[in-house]
């Protein structure tokens, strides 16, 4: 038996055997990237796996093109143990990342980039010194693949660590890869061929987990799909763009509550049927900004609402630092701060999972309040989107907690409103009154004035017909003498008749002046 064994992976690492390894995983990998590609539109993560799978397929192209062309001595052909070693280090750490954190976390995307990036510098440094080693000596006995499958064990170790506290969707699958990965690498190490190049375990048991790959994700996406459907149909979010019947009806009642012990639990209700939240919880910051307070709660599985209660010696610094600073938070359930287990004992719950937190705008020092939503039952991740549709809903309903801190009048008071309120009426009445008062003797005083106007305009008129008579009668001596004998008859009817003419024209100017 371990003759035939020992014969499996001789095959597998030399050629043409070799050949047909890196073309069966090249196969494996662009059948999944495909798959990806076509069938994850109702998918969340979809994006993800077409980058992963992508990004898996170019690192075992570039290997496979880099190995044809040793096997043709076009490139030197001992360069090929150590970067072969790096690209299966390479490899683990993406399907770790694919299967271990099949939705977006920043962390996780930190860590595996750093990894990868010092899996890189191990390869590049193992090159170098593998350049300077007795030609003779096979790369199985050289002391960088001994370094190189501690790496690999002790990754897969921690990848099936991780998914075993995580238990994403479809975690038994990924446990079948990792650990046929992890038996591969085991082999290698206590079953060394020793004479070889390459190990014959580790490609073997890869070519028994890509084939798991294959054959396994298209139901893992169908059922993530369904797992995604469901999730929306039990939420009753049916377009996330509208809001449920149920937020409707929680801001109804909101806007006829004027007391703030009865507007906090309406408000943790609607929004926890608008979210989808397993459990939505109102905090406050009290003590000097150095405790929280639970204001209100309601727990949308169980359809129970949560008791408000002081949380003395509640440690949650990364939520109190969050609410202080007026800044959104989101922690995943593999947090390592004392957040969540804080949390686990105040509900009495095993678990709290994600938790997304998000202050009410307009807090000021002595009144900071926001919004928690947790996922204990469900697992639910909270997404970029999930936090602008809380945000926007905190400064909707944040007027309603304002509303609810003001002091509602006493019935005297309003009575004595009342009353101001009649009496400043009967105010206006009387102006008003007033107002249409001066208006009508306004009209009089300009018709008066239209009168006058037209009053001093005749006698203008009136004034130039008698100078012009003065002139005529000037010119003809007889009428002078006539008019001269007349005005010493009468010397005292004239100078009367001229002193009022000069009266009317003055005061006739006087009016046009006003």
């Amino acid at each position: 038996m371990m003759l035939f064994i020992q014969q499996v992976f001789l095959l597998l690492t030399t050629n043409p055997g070799n050949l047909a390894y890196h073309l069966l995983l090249a196969f494996a990998i662009a059948a999944a990237l495909q798959t990806a590609i076509t069938q994850t539109t109702g998918n969340p993560n979809r994006k993800r796996l077409v980058f992963g799978f992508g990004l898996l397929l170019l690192v075992r192209l570039a290997l496979f093109i880099m190995a044809a062309l040793a096997w043709q001595n076009i490139l030197q052909p001992r360069i090929i143990p150590p970067i072969d070693r790096g690209v299966t280090l390479i490899s683990l750490i993406l399907v770790i990342w694919l299967y271990v954190f099949p939705e977006r976390l920043p962390f996780a995307d930190f860590a595996t980039a750093l990894l990868g990036l010092l899996v890189l510098i191990f390869s590049v440094l193992t090159v170098i010194w593998w350049q300077g080693q007795d030609q003779t000596l096979a790369y199985n006995a050289f002391w960088g693949e001994t370094i190189g499958q501690w790496i690999a064990i002790a990754l897969a170790v921690l990848g099936i660590s991780t998914l075993l506290i995580r238990r994403p969707e479809n975690w038994g699958v990924a446990l079948g890869i990792l650990g046929t990965l992890l038996v591969g690498h085991l082999l290698d190490w206590f079953i060394p061929t020793q004479n070889s190049d390459f190990p014959g375990a580790v490609r073997l048991s890869q070519m028994i987990a890509y084939s798991q790959i294959l054959i396994s994700l298209p139901q893992m996406l169908s059922l993530s799909s369904l797992a995604t459907t469901r999730d929306h149909a039990e939420s009753g979010d049916e377009n996330p763009s509208l809001p449920s019947p149920q937020f409707l009806q929680g801001i109804i009642e909101m806007a006829r509550e004027t007391s703030p012990e009865k507007i906090g639990p309406e408000m943790v209700q609607a929004v926890a049927q608008l979210t989808g939240a397993d459990v939505c919880l109102l905090l406050s910051v009290e003590n000097d900004q150095t405790q929280l307070a639970l204001k209100a709660g309601f727990n949308r599985t169980k359809d129970k609402t949560i008791e408000p209660m002081s949380l003395e010696g509640f440690l949650a610094p990364n939520l109190l630092n969050a609410l202080k600073r007026n800044r959104p938070l989101r922690l995943p359930d593999v947090s390592t701060g004392a957040d969540l287990p804080q949390l686990c004992e105040v509900l009495n719950t095993q678990r709290v999972g994600h938790l997304l937190a998000v202050p009410f705008p307009e807090n000021d020092a002595n009144s900071i309040l926001g919004l928690a939503l947790i996922s204990p039952y469900t697992n639910r991740t909270w997404s970029s989107e999930d936090q602008i549709l809380l945000v926007n809903t905190c400064a909707l309903l944040a007027p309603f907690l304002h509303r609810g801190d003001q002091p509602v009048a006493p019935s005297n008071e309003v009575d004595s409103l009342r009353l101001s309120l009649e009496n400043t009426q009967l105010q206006v009445e009387q102006i008003h009154g007033e107002n249409a008062e001066l208006l009508r003797q306004l009209e009089t005083t300009r018709q008066q004035h239209v009168q006058e106007h037209d009053r001093a305009e005749s006698l203008a008129a009136m004034i130039a017909a008698q100078e012009a008579s003065l002139h005529a009668t000037a010119q003809p001596e007889a009428g002078t003498q006539q008019l001269e004998e007349q005005t010493v008859s009468s010397p005292q009817g004239l100078a009367e008749e001229k002193e009022h003419l000069e009266a009317e024209l003055r005061l006739a100017l006087e009016e046009i002046a006003r």
